[in-house]
């Protein structure tokens, strides 16, 4: 399975729309803000044959140094979670 990077993504995406990058860079991270900004305020960002973002509690626990094997507090967290949409098939 290979990777794509941002710079590739939007070279890809430039070409395809036939913008300057520079505008399909500014438009990718007004997006991604936009999704962080949404999700922050507790919206659930769904995007028609994409995908759903949304924000998901994760509960304080115990956790163990690795190192030490010590006891540690790990504070309850916001985690940004994507749900793939079902592909067409």
């Amino acid at each position: 399975m290979s990777r794509i990077n941002k710079p590739e993504l939007v070279s890809a995406v430039s070409t395809a729309v036939d913008l300057p990058r520079t505008k399909v860079d500014r438009v990718l991270d007004a997006l991604i803000a936009e999704i962080e900004r949404a999700t922050e305020a507790g919206a659930t960002v769904s995007i028609a044959k994409f995908g759903v973002f949304d924000l998901r509690p994760s509960a304080a626990r115990m956790g163990r140094n690795p190192r030490t094997g010590e006891a540690v507090e790990i504070l309850a967290s916001a985690k940004l979670r994507f749900r793939p949409a079902k592909r067409a098939r």
